[in-house]
């Protein structure tokens, strides 16, 4: 079963290819969306479903000036 990172996500059936915004479960999802505005930025997700199915997520947004580029872990 896959589940979506973020609410949002979940929201738009699952995929975002084109969506910008400050979400770094957005980025997460499609590396593409990461940009400087996501730095230090944290996303907690916690999914209760049905038969005792759980799911969790946490990811983190960094920015590298130096190198100029946007890192997320999760």
């Amino acid at each position: 079963m896959k589940l979506s990172h973020t609410p949002r996500l979940t929201a738009m059936g699952g995929a975002n290819i084109s969506s910008t915004s400050k979400d770094v479960g957005l980025g997460f999802n499609n590396p593409a969306l990461l940009n400087a505005s996501m730095h230090t930025q944290l996303n907690a997700s916690f999914n209760f479903l049905y038969a005792g199915i759980h799911g969790y997520h946490l990811s983190i947004g960094y920015h590298h000036a130096k190198l100029k580029t946007d890192f997320a872990w999760g």
